[in-house]
């Protein structure tokens, strides 16, 4: 998103310096053509602007849709996750559990926790039946 925002922008500066060093222009009209760029530049902001927005709405719908999904998706088989797939799926769901070393360390438990509240779950900070019905939809996801 910020890279396609500079990249306009850079591209519609380049204009300016472009259009600014032509000899035949008056100032007054090297005025109205800065006026005009800078105009353009204000409007394709806040499309850039509207299209940022739009991925972050998109992003929740899939977020919820997934949050909908693992409520109805069955359980994994193994009835206790190793505590590396909590951490890889808490990763990939957005939540810091800090190196994923297999140990469930304070960043890892303060990471069930904040999936559990973020998800309306008894927050205890243990991936048990329920977090985990939830949580194991993530672990096949990339890790962000």
């Amino acid at each position: 998103m910020y890279i396609k925002r500079i990249f306009v922008l850079l591209l519609l500066v380049g204009f300016v310096f472009v259009l600014g060093g032509c000899a035949t222009s008056t100032k007054k009209g090297d005025d109205l053509q800065v006026q005009g760029l800078r105009d353009q530049i204000s409007l394709l902001e806040s499309q850039v602007e509207l299209k940022d927005d739009e991925i972050s709405d998109l992003k929740d719908v899939i977020w919820e849709l997934n949050q909908k999904q693992a409520k109805k998706s069955p359980k994994l088989e193994s009835p206790k996750p190793s505590t590396k797939d909590i951490q890889m799926a808490l990763s990939s769901a957005g939540f810091d559990p800090g190196k994923i070393d297999g140990k469930m360390g304070q960043r890892t438990k303060e990471a069930v926790r904040a999936f559990q509240k973020a998800n309306d779950l008894k927050v205890d900070g243990k991936a048990g039946k329920e977090t985990w019905g939830l949580l194991q939809v993530f672990l096949e996801k990339p890790v962000k």
